[in-house]
């Protein structure tokens, strides 16, 4: 699979789909009369909900740890059906100008993960991406499927391989492969790309989260570093996940390049970062990993 090109483009402030069935996996919020349609009613009522989770006026259970730039939260519109928000708080002039250019975080994982969705790639369904106004505590937010609990796709990896249960490794690995490439051939570039920012959920279904740092390129090969970078990134945190068994890094990595069959110089950004992150972890924790790339 060679690299192929595309682009796409958007305007509004709100944009949304009406909300699918996601599953509420832990204690049920306090529910609110749910979101409509994709009507412009529809995507009113996902901003005013998002921004009534932002301001703390309906009870959300919060999936990571507060940031002092964001949050991530689950929430409920109507009793049994949650959906996850991710806020953004972008102030002043630097988060206005990209508020409207439309080039911070948000608003690329609203496009990447709807590019995403509609190419059949198992990312969360994106509901609405929104601007919030001034009674929220946040300046952006993204409402996304819930898809209930999930294991880190590291520790995954980690049982499986403990367990050895290599079919169920192996199909792991393929998903994964398949993901790189598809994300690749249709021009979204992500230099986070790691394995754990891969989750299974409880049906055993490989997703992956968090594209706030993807890029919309025309030509991937034109932007070698970054699709080195991606690739590198996800070696690397496949070592990680795998290591003492380097030789399992170098037969992965073959059959990831053979897929996507990048160019020389990505080839040589991907090694050179995927060196960095072992000899990060060398420094760091004391653990000397080697693994030999097969290019």
């Amino acid at each position: 699979m060679s690299d192929v090109d595309r682009r796409g483009a958007a305007t509004a402030s709100v944009e949304g789909r009406e909300p699918s069935g996601g599953r509420l996996s832990c204690e049920r919020t306090r529910a609110t009369k749910a979101p409509g349609a994709a009507s412009a009613s529809g995507r009113e009522e996902w901003q005013n909900f998002a921004e009534r989770v932002s301001a703390g006026e309906i009870e959300a259970v919060p999936l990571r740890d507060v940031r002092p730039d964001g949050a991530t939260v689950r929430a409920s519109p109507e009793p049994d059906r949650g959906v996850v928000i991710k806020l953004w708080t972008r102030s002043g002039l630097g988060g206005m100008i990209r508020r409207w250019t439309r080039t911070g975080p948000a608003i690329r994982e609203w496009r990447a993960l709807q590019k995403l969705s509609r190419l059949g790639v198992d990312v969360p369904r994106p509901l609405a991406y929104c601007r919030l106004g001034a009674r929220a505590r946040h300046t952006e937010a993204l409402v996304l499927e819930d898809l209930g609990e999930c294991r880190l796709g590291l520790m995954h990896v980690k049982d499986l391989l403990g367990a050895r249960r290599e079919q169920e490794l192996e199909a792991f690995e393929r998903h994964v492969i398949d993901t790189t490439a598809a994300m690749i051939l249709s021009g979204t570039l992500d230099p986070d790309h790691r394995v754990t920012n891969f989750v299974v959920t409880a049906e055993g279904r490989p997703v992956r989260l968090d594209l706030e740092l993807a890029r919309d390129v025309a030509y991937p090969s034109l932007h070698w570093r970054m699709y080195g970078e991606m690739l590198g990134k996800l070696l690397g945190s496949y070592t990680f996940a795998v290591q003492p068994d380097t030789a399992r890094v170098t037969d992965f990595a073959g059959r990831l390049v053979a897929r996507v069959r990048p160019g020389s110089r990505v080839l040589r950004r991907c090694r050179a970062v995927v060196e960095q992150m072992l000899e990060t972890q060398r420094i760091e924790r004391g653990i000397d990993t080697r693994v030999s790339l097969p290019w």
